[in-house]
């Protein structure tokens, strides 16, 4: 196990500016880790304007071939690095991750145990003191037992794999200042197939009601899945299947009190190789009788990608397609075209290693654009709307606490003028769930609201 220090040096690394640019002259650096830099230009384009953005990625490799480091660079000049130790057997053990700015993230630390189940734990410090989340995995990936803390060392997140007959249970608690909130899964073991799944609170809720879904198969095909809503059915779903097992068609019923009504069928067309299918939408009206609603058609890429949806409705008069592209794990985008094959809409995506958001791109068919960057965590940062020449129309900037609220929102007009600020201050129980928050505008208006989002309070400052 690599120590303390090793971590602060490989951290310090990957996060010197001009380090991977700088320092190292040729393909090798001091430690004999061979540089492989790898450069894309991603191309979006629309009728009205084009959106090129480049990214790159520098990545270390060590003499036996195991990456060391990895620093991303978007096309705004953020950086993230990530640095890798390794044991013998070349498992990773431990990472470190900095953000843009050098500042430390977190340290994942990974033990192997014995029938090949792996205890995976992050924590929030260098030192290994503020721990963030415990988690472990059998020998199949499957997450067998997680836990989540606060800063405060509090649970908030439990969740347990229990083995009951020829079923495995997923029970998952999530801890609130006034409740719990409980999932519950339960899968066949022999397949993993879901059998029901549901949610409810203690004590109950009213702005989280109780629900369950129940699904019956027949072997390994599903049958039916029937959705209870505060412990009354309301509605079910049957499905067919072909010859090869196939989905071909799903009807839709309604249940009301003793009646069970058709409300909508869809039936499904495959070709021979599995990649192309037609799907047909049909409506019921409330006599009963069906109608065909619109045409969908999917065709899929060798890993089952959606690469194409053309959806027409000939009574409505509605055509038009979508086309996907998967540039890399980490890269994506979306067109969405008329019938006549106008581009109204562009969608560009990017990703990090783990395949959560980091950025996205929507392009208008007259050129204006909006950017949204978020942070490792998930949470909306910058959010950025131009014209089709590059001027900024409107922005918005965001900041948040440890706990993932939003502590700060600057809107910006034309130009970036500042338009409004609001700083929100929380006020937090034991288990460091907001029971108050209060917000300042810079027009002099301070607002508090309870858990429910409700204005509790409203003061005007005069001058």
């Amino acid at each position: 196990m690599k120590s303390t220090a090793w971590i602060l040096a490989l951290s310090l690394a990957c996060i010197l500016p001009g380090y991977a640019e700088e320092q190292h002259l040729d393909d090798h650096d001091l430690r004999g880790a061979v540089r492989v830099v790898e450069e894309t230009e991603n191309v979006w384009e629309s009728s009205a304007d084009r959106l090129r953005e480049a990214r790159r990625t520098i990545r270390y490799f060590t003499r036996d071939g195991l990456l060391e480091e990895e620093t991303a660079i978007s096309s705004t000049g953020r950086r993230r690095s990530t640095c890798y130790a390794y044991d013998r057997d070349g498992r990773v053990v431990e990472e470190a991750r900095t953000d843009s700015s050098g500042v430390f993230v977190d340290v994942t630390e990974h033990e192997y145990l014995e029938g090949g189940r792996v205890r995976t734990t992050v924590y929030r410090d260098v030192e290994r003191i503020d721990k963030a989340s415990v988690t472990l995995r059998n020998a199949a990936g499957y997450r067998i037992m997680q836990r989540e803390y606060d800063r405060d060392g509090e649970v908030q997140l439990e969740l347990d794999e229990r083995h009951v007959g020829d079923t495995v249970e997923y029970v998952e608690n999530r801890y609130f200042n006034t409740y719990v909130r409980t999932i519950r899964a339960v899968f066949r073991s022999s397949d993993r197939r879901l059998l029901t799944q549901n949610r409810e609170t203690n004590p109950s809720r009213n702005f989280l009601p109780d629900w369950q879904w129940r699904y019956r198969y027949a072997g390994s095909q599903l049958r039916e899945a029937r959705f209870e809503f505060e412990s009354r059915p309301t509605v079910r779903y049957v499905y067919g299947h072909d010859d090869d097992g196939r989905v071909n068609v799903i009807e839709r019923y309604e249940l009301e009190e003793a009646e069970s009504r058709l409300t909508d069928r869809r039936t499904f067309l495959w070709n021979g190789d599995r990649r192309r299918a037609e799907v047909v939408e049909y409506f019921s009206h409330r006599e009963g009788a069906l109608t065909i609603l619109g045409r969908l058609t999917y065709t899929f890429d060798e890993q089952e990608r959606v690469l194409a949806l053309e959806y027409r409705d000939e009574n409505a008069g509605i055509h038009f397609r979508n086309r996907y592209a998967y540039l890399s794990d980490k890269e994506s985008s979306h067109v969405l075209t008329n019938a006549a094959g106008y581009v109204m809409a562009e969608t560009a995506r990017e990703f990090d290693n783990t395949g959560r958001l980091l950025e996205e791109t929507d392009l208008g068919a007259d050129g204006d654009s909006e950017i949204r960057i978020y942070d490792a965590d998930g949470l909306l940062r910058e959010r950025t709307s131009c014209d089709r020449y590059g001027q900024v129309l409107s922005a918005d900037e965001y900041e948040y606490d440890d706990l993932g609220n939003r502590t700060f929102h600057a809107a910006y007009g034309p130009g970036r003028q500042l338009r409004s600020r609001v700083r929100s201050e929380y006020e937090y129980d034991a288990r460091r769930n907001w029971t108050s928050r209060t917000d300042y505008h810079t027009d002099n208006v301070q607002q508090q609201y309870d858990l429910l989002r409700r204005v509790v309070t409203r003061e005007l400052q005069y001058y």
